[in-house]
């Protein structure tokens, strides 16, 4: 469907959906306590434990001592994991869920955005509004004052990218964490016959990592090496490739560990220099991991910009990945790791990555000059004051 026809698509629900956003209104005014002024307000669907829900807490927590935020969560989430994390900000939170997610009563949802923008529009102090891929967030865009800034956040090429397009005109800037999904987008917009006037208002953002307590010793010449691999088992994620090149290198005492829920993607009978470490949810014991590893690898077949390859460089882990989304914008060969030459030929990605694993295992000078690259770069354009910074800026926070 062209633009043009999500626009007047959009148009029609707003005229069925007035009568509830004046009830909405009127119960703001009636019920609403105004004696409370936030300079932002942030929309989120979930506070459980996810990526995308924990580059959201980032946010938060970077501007913390900059702004007096007020935090809506418009799902229900699964668990608490990451509630804590919000709440390290100091902000006033509410879970609006039981309002927003429920099928059965969805007429509630629509009160809700007139009861909530009302709020926003009689705030005196905000300064913007923020989106972090909520529905709800979307749909209560054109019933905020065009005197307000908003803006979004979208993390991937998804559901969202098309949720979003009858929207964007509301949005001052939006941002993105891969050049690669930026452009995913322009297509999607060529697509659409969306007007040039939005491509502009696209912004890059790249994730934060934090740098870790200490650097362990990276100079290991006398120690085994050790490839690691972080991630989910899905599909795309090709963990069996990494299995393999395990086997391949079983009898050179190199060691592989994996991070995650792999399990059911690894072979039923798995080398004997295999290290299985499981789901990690705390970030220390995940740091300690990284630390006692030399090489991060990647078998993707598909990605953006992954936030495991900016925590393995700011540890200081080498780079071996599959040349898909930013990873090649990011590392160069015999630099900061090495990009293997395909992304769909598993054979090859397998003798491509044992070759250069080895040669590594054989020069642990250039294994060492790759990590304090890594360090370098990593620090520079992933650490939590950039991120900061280019945060502070998109919001004209001074």
């Amino acid at each position: 469907m062209r633009y043009s026809r999500w626009i007047l698509k959009r148009k029609i629900e707003h005229v069925l959906l007035l009568p509830f956003i004046i009830t909405g209104r009127v119960l703001q005014r009636m019920t609403g306590n105004q004696t409370r002024h936030y300079d932002c307000y942030f929309f989120f669907p979930f506070y459980h434990t996810g990526g995308a829900e924990y580059v959201h807490a980032q946010i938060t927590q970077v501007l913390k001592h900059r702004v007096k935020g007020k935090i809506y969560f418009t799902r229900r989430s699964q668990n608490d994991q990451y509630r804590s994390l919000f709440e390290n900000s100091g902000w006033d939170i509410t879970d609006l869920s039981k309002w927003t997610d429920h099928k059965l009563w969805y007429f509630t949802n629509l009160i809700m955005r007139g009861f909530i923008s009302t709020k926003i529009n009689l705030d005196s102090s905000v300064r913007f509004v923020f989106n972090g891929q909520s529905n709800f967030g979307y749909k209560i865009s054109p019933w905020i004052k065009k005197s307000i800034p908003q803006f979004e956040l979208i993390h991937s090429y998804n559901s969202f990218s098309a949720i979003r397009i009858p929207y964007i005109e509301y949005y001052t800037k939006t941002v993105m964490i891969a050049q690669s999904r930026i452009e995913d987008h322009f297509r999607q917009y060529e697509r659409l016959h969306v007007p040039h006037r939005f491509y502009s208002n696209i912004e890059l953002i790249q994730n934060a990592v934090a740098a870790p307590a200490q650097n362990g010793n990276r100079n290991r010449k006398t120690t085994s090496l050790k490839v690691l691999y972080v991630g989910r088992g899905t599909r795309e994620k090709r963990v069996h490739l990494v299995a393999a090149m395990a086997k391949k290198l079983e009898k050179d005492g190199i060691i592989f560990g994996f991070a995650g829920e792999v399990q059911a993607a690894l072979p039923k009978h798995i080398s004997s220099n295999i290290e299985l470490y499981g789901n990690i949810n705390d970030p220390k014991i995940l740091e300690q991991i990284y630390q006692q590893h030399d090489i991060l690898i990647i078998s993707s077949s598909t990605e953006g910009m992954p936030i495991v390859i900016q925590e393995a460089m700011m540890n200081g882990l080498a780079i071996i990945a599959t040349p898909v989304g930013d990873i090649p914008l990011e590392i160069e060969n015999y630099i900061n790791g090495f990009v293997l030459s395909s992304s769909d030929k598993e054979t090859l990605i397998i003798e491509e990555a044992v070759s250069k694993i080895k040669q590594l295992n054989e020069d642990r000078e250039l294994l060492a000059e790759m990590s304090y690259t890594n360090m370098e770069k990593a620090y520079q354009k992933f650490g939590l004051r950039t991120f900061q910074k280019k945060y502070e800026r998109l919001f004209n926070i001074s």
